[in-house]
């Protein structure tokens, strides 16, 4: 019995259904070796039936559909820097400035609630009882056809099934409907974790986050990103940027050691702080 609410139980000998689950079995990978050879990769982690139920009924011993269809099932965190690219504007190959996360961030809202309909991806929670143990997304627009005869090796080879209404918005993506199905979205507070979690540094997709100050630090070095590696671009990303408070506090303390000739650590260091507390001063450079 799966574990997630998005997803239902089934009898073994039961019809296939839109929304069913396929894990890549010898058998039915040895089908994809004769027929679709290309998909014939680890990166591919199930496949999920895309043709509609009523056409994958069996009556009278077969089904009226000729062909079944099934969509690509790939990891959410392999995948997840070329959605962002789509979104956010990558400095390096998954880097992306800070101000950029919020469209990332609605991205995932959208993919998480079922409703991300123009890259056409529909997510699925990870569930040990279905063979998917990470977080996942079927791309709805990489398809292949088997014809009906290989009907009763995808019986075999399912793991999974969604439950109804998620099969129905499935369905209703694929078919680029214009309504929106009544489905559940997630709560608030698990979706925001769902979201933080898969856009986090060191959560496997390579993704780092950069300040919107990255900027100002490659042109204060004459610099442009493809200047540097992704790792120095990492380093240079998170010195710290002087304040214009600070930097007005050090060129003052520069001119008046021009005028009047170094200063005393104890004197200056007396006169940095009688600057920095400067209430005038502090409104002067907040101006």
């Amino acid at each position: 019995m799966p574990s997630h609410w998005t997803y239902d139980a089934f009898e073994p000998a039961a019809d296939l259904q839109q929304g069913d689950i396929l894990w890549p079995t010898q058998e039915l990978m040895a089908l994809f070796r004769d027929v679709h050879p290309h998909f014939c990769s680890e990166k591919y982690l199930a496949f999920i039936v895309i043709t509609q139920s009523c056409d994958l009924a069996r009556r009278a011993g077969s089904a009226a559909t000729k062909y079944i269809n099934l969509a690509v099932v790939r990891s959410l965190s392999q995948v997840l820097p070329s959605l962002l690219d789509n979104t956010c504007k990558p400095i390096k190959p998954g880097v992306y400035l800070l101000k950029t996360k919020n469209d990332a961030v609605a991205l995932l809202q959208r993919l998480f609630n079922q409703n991300e309909q123009k890259l056409g991806l529909f997510y699925l929670f990870p569930d040990g009882d279905i063979g998917i143990g990470e977080d996942a997304v079927a791309f709805l627009r990489v398809s292949v056809a088997f014809r009906a005869e290989h009907y009763d090796l995808m019986t075999r080879a399912r793991r999974g099934r969604l439950a109804p209404e998620f099969a129905n918005k499935l369905g209703w993506l694929v078919g680029n409907l214009y309504a929106r199905a009544a489905t559940r979205d997630w709560p608030e507070a698990d979706l925001k974790t769902l979201v933080r979690k898969c856009l986090s540094t060191g959560h496997g997709s390579g993704i780092e986050w950069v300040p919107d100050k990255l900027q100002q630090l490659l042109k204060q070095a004459g610099r442009s990103p493809g200047d540097l590696s992704r790792e120095d671009l990492l380093v240079l990303a998170h010195q710290r940027v002087p304040s214009p408070g600070e930097t007005g506090i050090d060129q003052v303390i520069s001119v008046v050691q021009d005028v009047m000739g170094p200063l005393e650590a104890g004197v200056a260091s007396k006169l940095r702080g009688r600057l920095v507390n400067d209430a005038v001063l502090r409104s002067t450079f907040r101006a």
